[in-house]
């Protein structure tokens, strides 16, 4: 009866301490001790007693005491019962987080009940039946289905929400340390309330996110643009670029080893693509990929060509110009004087003998296509002494047999029924500096984990990429530069998203180019392989596509793989699907560890070996060269 089963849920969630002690001891609650161990606590009841609480906890330190008596270096993880699972994770010293689950159930069928009424008389008999009838019903039975949890998925899940906690807050140790048992206790809640009722045991996360975010497929491109960024900035400073989806740390934010953790922090703050928003580059008409004008940059080009302003003074580059002063000039057809007083003006000017030549006939095609100016000198040196500046900086010096070159000519160009672009003279002005976002963590040194401090992150977004600086200085202050350095940094990041933009758009053409598959190798199931790199908390996706599993096969080959026995791989085949699963230990240059998927039908142990084995040598080859 699937329609009526009841997935596995979480029953309750404690954190304690055994080593803690009450503030004020009293002796006339026993009780108060144990209760002060109990740094946080929450259950699927509203309302639960405090024994009710202490035992549950109480019966979690037994079961941890009572396996080390046996071993001091295993301590007991979890327990098994027909309807439940216990999980215990000690991601500190003397800290436990403890989970009760329920476990997966259905409703038992069971067929009615007989009434035997052979031994007794008719009429007491029928009278029995019917009295029968009005009794309430019999209790539910249930079947529990012991494989719908697994153990190291669970506590893989338990360890992600615990280093989510640190690097937003800091690690228990840290915070008991330094701000007390009560802050503790409060950062406990107001976390791990939230996290607890979010957790979905059954259908958790994938394999993959436990490995590490997945490096984006043209990481290698692309890290060398980032290494140009981090060779610009403070060696305190460490760039990383990420995607919704994927990761691209730099050279130096590799080597910092920091946790998982940021890493997916970073990923959380890339926003939603906002609708309508136009792809990051454009590909020009010689087939070249070139980005796009900024979206600040082309609007103030679009204010500054724009005829609509008719006042009789402007503002153009900080100055207050005259525009009423610029109608001597005249470009073609496009600008005739329209108006006697025009044409007066012109015929003054022709008089004082300060009318310029007509430019060389270019070709056709050409920018600088020839036109008809006439261009005189004096309009212009009324115009600009208002602001001190002399003419001569803008235009050539003029007499009436000269004519304008090719170079002078790109000094010069029309403004949409204003005057003059002076864009070769002048650079135009600079927009400013993006604000950086930022946000604070928490984070460690590798040598001592418990020690957290607090860090702070700058980043800025372009659809689809982010771009962060992450802060760590040796020193333990926090990274907080002057308002100068982060307005060089914005316009060096900005540099950076150009240059991704220009590696996606040239990738796009290439897969634009590519063949189409056959539909034998549509139709084929494909394997799946996943890379997790030993040095560094990322992983390598095989062929650049998503690596989807949830199977407990694999997460069972990890446990073994990281266990103290020493294990290099592991096959395993499951019974429905028949699919095979392989994990090994990569050892050199690229050490780290392959999961494999193999979907495909009849295959033997010989074949899914090859198959690992070749996909391992092909990422030697990539990633070692």
């Amino acid at each position: 009866m699937e329609s009526t089963r009841i997935p596995a849920s979480l029953s309750y969630l404690t954190i304690y301490n055994p080593t803690l002690r009450p503030a004020f001891h009293t002796t006339d609650d026993e009780d108060a001790e144990e209760q002060s161990q109990i740094l946080f606590y929450t259950s699927k009841e509203r309302a639960i007693s405090r024994d009710r609480m202490l035992r549950q906890v109480g019966l979690a330190k037994a079961l941890v005491n009572f396996s080390e008596m046996f071993s001091s270096e295993d301590a007991c993880e979890n327990v098994h019962s027909q309807t439940r699972r216990m999980i215990m994770v000690f991601p500190e010293p003397e800290f436990c987080i403890h989970a009760g689950v329920e476990l997966a159930k259905s409703p038992r069928s069971t067929s009615k009940a007989s009434v035997n009424v052979f031994n007794q008389p008719k009429e007491k008999g029928a009278r029995s039946i019917l009295k029968g009838k009005g009794k309430d019903p019999q209790p539910t039975t249930y079947d529990h289905n012991e494989l719908a949890v697994n153990d190291q998925a669970s506590q893989a899940d338990i360890l992600r929400g615990y280093e989510e906690f640190k690097l937003r807050h800091g690690s228990f140790t840290s915070i008991l340390s330094t701000l007390g048992q009560e802050a503790l206790e409060l950062q406990l809640e107001r976390f791990f309330t939230v996290w607890a009722w979010s957790w979905n045991i059954e259908d958790g996360l994938e394999f993959g996110h436990h490995l590490g975010p997945p490096l984006h497929p043209l990481h290698r491109s692309i890290l060398s643009i980032l290494d140009t960024l981090a060779n610009d900035i403070p060696e305190y400073i460490f760039p990383i670029a990420a995607s919704s989806t994927h990761i691209i740390p730099s050279a130096r934010y590799s080597e910092a080893r920091f946790p998982m953790a940021l890493s997916h922090f970073i990923q959380k703050l890339v926003p939603p693509p906002p609708e309508g928003t136009p792809p990051p580059s454009s590909i020009t008409q010689d087939g070249t990929a070139r980005p796009q004008q900024s979206e600040d940059s082309s609007l103030a080009l679009q204010n500054y060509q724009s005829p609509a302003n008719d006042s009789a003074r402007s503002s153009f580059m900080g100055m207050n110009i005259d525009i009423a002063k610029w109608n001597w000039l005249s470009f073609g057809k496009s600008g005739q004087k329209s108006d006697g007083a025009d044409a007066k003006e012109t015929e003054k000017s022709v008089e004082l003998g300060q009318t310029a030549s007509p430019p060389h006939t270019m070709e056709e095609g050409s920018p600088h296509q020839a036109t008809e100016a006439n261009v005189t000198q004096r309009p212009l040196d009324d115009a600009m002494p208002s602001e001190g500046i002399p003419s001569d900086r803008f235009l050539p010096e003029v007499t009436d047999s000269e004519h304008f070159t090719t170079a002078e000519l790109d000094r010069i160009s029309v403004v949409s029924g204003i005057g003059l672009n002076f864009a070769s003279s002048f650079d135009s002005p600079s927009p400013s500096p993006r604000q950086f976002m930022s946000s604070t963590i928490h984070v460690s040194e590798e040598a001592t984990p418990l020690n957290t401090k607090k860090r702070r992150i700058f980043y800025l977004t372009r659809h689809p990429f982010l771009i962060a600086l992450v802060g760590s200085d040796k020193s333990g202050q926090e990274m907080d530069p002057p308002i100068s350095e982060l307005e060089t940094f914005s316009r060096k990041v900005d540099t950076i998203f150009d240059a991704m933009a220009n590696v996606l758009e040239e990738e796009s053409l290439k897969s634009s180019t590519e063949t189409i598959p056959t539909l034998n190798k549509i139709l084929q199931p494909k394997d799946q392989h996943l890379f997790a790199m030993g040095r560094e908390p990322f992983s390598i996706y095989g062929d650049s596509e998503q690596f989807t599993s949830k199977s407990a096969h694999l997460f069972n080959a990890r446990a073994l793989l990281h266990s103290r026995h020493s294990i290099q791989e592991v096959f395993s085949r499951g019974q429905s699907p028949q699919y095979w699963h392989m994990s090994r230990k990569v050892d050199g240059v690229i050490g780290g560890e392959m999961y494999m998927q193999v979907f495909r039908k009849e295959t033997s142990l010989a074949d899914v070996d090859n198959a690992l084995s070749g996909v391992i040598r092909k990422l030697e080859d990539s990633e070692g060269g």
